[in-house]
């Protein structure tokens, strides 16, 4: 297929490729407007020992204890709360030396501050848990609105929608088996088309014709 017959496809089912694009730009900036607000929940700990590794700290240790059962009934103990390790997956520690940082993103603030909170009051309580046995709060939990990168979002899916109304003209363009055009004839029949003859429509004409006739009817 040449460069010219894409640009007839296009043409041809042009309707159908700026539909779906048009859809998904109107669906999804809808969902966007008005899905619930999305917030960051943050709270930096500076712990009195974390634990190591040949001197270095070994963080996959220290994460791996924040994000287990035993941690998890321990925070419910302290804090008489009703968490579950579901809870405490989606958080993201960051180790610094002995300072770790807590950051959630969350759609309800307080569920994610509170829940920073205990996590906080657990790990600076000395509870014999190996790399969490006392420390301080340098910096209490905090919210702030996450970025939801609305635009990007909206360019994006509607960039996809375009790529498969594309690929749906194509297709069904490749299932119709009727002749279009003399180039489909000389393709399929591998016959010579010796001459073609265009359908000429005179719409001017064919206004006026129309119009007379209605004047004649009145």
């Amino acid at each position: 297929m040449e460069l010219r017959e894409y640009w007839y496809v296009i043409r041809r089912r042009l309707l159908m490729v700026l539909f779906i694009p048009f859809v998904t730009a109107i669906v999804s900036g809808f969902y966007i407007m008005h899905r619930p607000p999305t917030y960051t929940v943050s709270e930096t700990v500076l712990m009195t020992e974390t634990n190591q590794l040949n001197g270095v700290p070994d963080t996959a240790t220290d994460t791996g204890v924040l994000q287990s059962q035993f941690f998890t009934d321990i925070i419910n103990q302290d804090t008489g709360s009703h968490y579950t390790l579901t809870d405490l997956l989606p958080i993201v520690f960051t180790f610094n030396g002995t300072l770790v940082t807590m950051s959630l993103n969350t759609t309800d603030a307080t569920y994610g501050t509170d829940l920073l909170r205990a996590i906080s009051t657990t790990m600076t309580t000395d509870h014999n848990i190996p790399g969490f046995n006392g420390g301080t709060v340098i910096d209490p939990a905090t919210t702030t609105p996450a970025l939801l990168h609305q635009k990007r979002t909206i360019i994006l899916a509607t960039a996809m929608a375009l790529i498969a109304g594309l690929g749906l003209a194509f297709l069904r363009e490749y299932l119709d088996l009727r002749f279009k055009n003399e180039q489909d004839i000389a393709r399929h029949l591998s016959i010579p088309v010796l001459g073609s003859v265009d359908e000429y429509r005179d719409v001017k004409k064919r206004r006026r014709k129309d119009r007379a006739a209605s004047q004649t009817q009145l």
